[in-house]
């Protein structure tokens, strides 16, 4: 494995994250966050989907829940992602805010 592949931080990140949390490692679960926004920084496009899907697995009350959400769905907006075939495109405009994912 490369460890200069971004992806191999992200993937990093999503353990410590998971593994924080089951158990209960506080610690950990901040130091895989504060890494997983540095996957974030260098390739946007693929660790705001993986962080973000971890993230998701968290109480939907928590702050943290809204924005997960949202990194899984803002690659999809990108100009790349509304070339491919089969790609639901969601419009978070005003009007759908109740939609999930918006």
């Amino acid at each position: 494995m490369n460890p200069n592949d971004p992806r191999i931080l992200g993937f990093l990140a999503d353990l410590m994250l998971a593994e924080g949390h089951q158990f209960n490692n506080q610690k950990e679960q901040t130091a895989g966050y504060f890494k997983g926004l540095k996957s974030i920084s260098q390739w946007p496009q693929f660790n705001k989907f993986t962080l973000g899907y971890v993230f998701s697995n968290i109480d939907s009350s928590d702050k943290n829940f809204k924005k997960a959400i949202n990194w899984q769905y803002e690659p999809l907006t990108t100009a790349p992602a509304k070339m491919i075939p089969g790609i639901p495109i969601i419009d978070c405009s005003e009007k759908n805010k109740a939609i999930k994912g918006c």
